[in-house]
């Protein structure tokens, strides 16, 4: 083939490519910002205005405000919602997440800090524990036996169809040893147990404790704001 013609080929071509490589790059986009519309929605810890500033938010960090407009963002969260909404009407009740706030707060009645959503990751979690124990010393109350948690991360995984468990991180806050570890995860199983749970952990202080087939089914309600974690302290034993 010609050398210019090839030239010429290739100038008519280019213009395609990068169609092709934009509309894949506003798919993707797309899909991102789904994503997090999907997590904010089945987590449902936010109201549905916080989640819309959130998501404008997230959508005006990455640049992406030629793509996705406010009305846009909105219209997306408000099909989102709608489809949790009706799949609510099929939920038994109570729900799992309502049996765990009670199972949390049976937890901190006995002195284990029990948290949800604490923090991104483990470490953000155990940080989210220190800073409550440093205000119960400030207000001279006795230090709790231990604590518990799940993070985003395992929250994040839990809301996914094909999981639906929940892990919670545990430790002691007293005498740091593999006998007294054990023991405390023994008392979260069994009071997770009583709420009817299905649990699995090998009993090493090592492994999370994982909740077996759980259902994270819930819509915003602020009486229940599970992100208040100002509530563990009037709830642990003065």
């Amino acid at each position: 083939m010609p050398i210019n013609l090839l030239k010429k080929l290739l100038l008519l071509l280019l213009p395609f490519s990068l169609f092709i490589r934009a509309e894949t790059s506003s798919s993707e986009n797309q899909k991102y910002i789904d994503e997090i519309i999907y997590s904010e929605i089945r987590t449902a810890l936010f109201s549905i205005k916080e989640i819309e500033e959130k998501i404008i938010e997230t959508v005006e960090d990455n640049g992406f405000e030629k793509e996705f407009s406010k009305s846009w963002v909105k219209s997306r969260i408000k099909e989102a919602y709608q489809e949790l909404l009706t799949e609510s009407k099929n939920w038994k009740s109570p729900t799992d997440v309502e049996l765990l706030s009670k199972a949390f707060n049976e937890l901190a009645k006995d002195g284990i800090i029990a948290l949800h959503n604490a923090g991104y990751d483990s470490s953000e979690g155990i940080d989210e524990v220190q800073e409550i124990v440093t205000k119960l010393k400030k207000k001279s109350i006795k230090k709790p036996i231990g604590y518990c948690f799940y993070h985003q991360q395992d929250l994040e995984r839990a809301i996914l169809p094909t999981h639906s468990n929940l892990y919670l991180s545990f430790n002691t806050l007293k005498n740091i040893s593999d006998k007294d570890t054990i023991k405390l995860g023994q008392k979260i199983v069994k009071i997770l147990e009583n709420y009817h749970f299905k649990i699995n952990w090998n009993e090493t202080v090592n492994t999370k404790i994982e909740i077996l087939n759980f259902k994270w089914q819930k819509l915003y309600n602020p009486d229940l704001d599970l992100t208040d974690h100002t509530q563990v302290i009037k709830l642990l034993p003065h």
